[in-house]
């Protein structure tokens, strides 16, 4: 099950002067305690608030979304919430030095799908995933993945998948009015991310 995140003046436009919430808001709100990452159980979200932080803040932050959120290019279970909720910040004026880090992880995640050589929705059963998530959940493992990905019929990865696959033209509109961006770092990591909502990739 993924969360629900309302931001309506974040990804509806590009003219900042919209915007309603602040990143500081949709990443506060931002909930995985029904789901797990790499590391375990994903009740840890609010460390991906340091992307909003000084450098070594984000730096913190970037460490945690490539080794918990997305593991050797890999997606967990809650890899595109928190994709969503990042791309849903790209135009808040208070994510402005994080827009870089965010590009670039959202990059890493629709990249996923091509490096794993996955070009259709799995049809895993949702409802299926999502007790396999709570059963590894109430176990206490402190390595969800090794468990839930073993299983043969890998519905839990192939529904991380399907995520992806459903979210990344989001994260691609998100990332378009940036291309232009006077900052030529986050201008290069949107052009670099653009492409990638393409279904052919």
């Amino acid at each position: 099950m993924r969360g629900s995140i309302s931001v309506p003046g974040c990804l509806s436009g590009a003219n900042l002067a919209d915007v309603t919430a602040t990143a500081h808001d949709i990443l506060t709100g931002l909930d995985g305690s029904d789901s797990v990452h790499a590391h375990g159980r994903a009740d840890d979200l609010h460390r991906v608030l340091g992307l909003l932080g000084d450098r070594a803040a984000r730096r913190r932050a970037q460490a945690f979304l490539g080794s918990a959120i997305m593991h050797r290019g890999t997606p967990s279970p809650v890899t595109a919430r928190v994709a969503d909720a990042l791309a849903a910040c790209l135009p808040c004026p208070d994510a402005l030095g994080a827009r870089e880090a965010i590009l670039d992880f959202l990059t890493d995640v629709a990249w996923s799908v091509t490096l794993h050589g996955v070009t259709d929705r799995s049809g895993a059963d949702p409802a299926e995933a999502q007790r396999m998530v709570a059963a590894v959940i109430a176990s206490g493992s402190d390595h969800p993945l090794d468990v839930l990905y073993g299983d043969p019929r890998y519905p839990v990865l192939g529904r991380a998948f399907d995520q992806v696959l459903d979210s990344r033209m989001t994260w691609a509109r998100a990332a378009v009015p940036l291309v232009g961006d006077p900052d030529l770092a986050v201008a290069y990591a949107a052009a670099r991310l653009i492409p990638l909502a393409d279904p052919r990739r």
